[in-house]
């Protein structure tokens, strides 16, 4: 298990903090114009916000529970 200095040190590594979220916004539109799907976000370590990439599950529309449940449901009819 990861220590949470060393998850703070990856999550903000290389991220440019922005002061507030009208910041991030306008610069993650300016990003969104040139084709690239990003997002900003409130920073949980840093408390800053800042403008990344989606997880994949939501790029793809794919809830990581709803993948669970899924699977869950087909574990149950090879069971029967």
């Amino acid at each position: 298990m990861s220590s949470k200095r060393r998850l703070r040190r990856k999550a903000c590594t290389g991220k440019q903090p922005s002061p507030n979220h009208h910041a991030a916004n306008y610069v993650a539109a300016k990003l969104r114009e040139q084709g690239t799907q990003v997002n900003s976000y409130k920073c949980k370590f840093c408390r800053c916000w800042h403008v990344g990439h989606r997880p994949r599950e939501v790029e793809h529309g794919i809830d990581s529970r709803a993948m669970e449940r899924q699977e869950q449901r087909i574990l149950k009819q090879r069971t029967y």
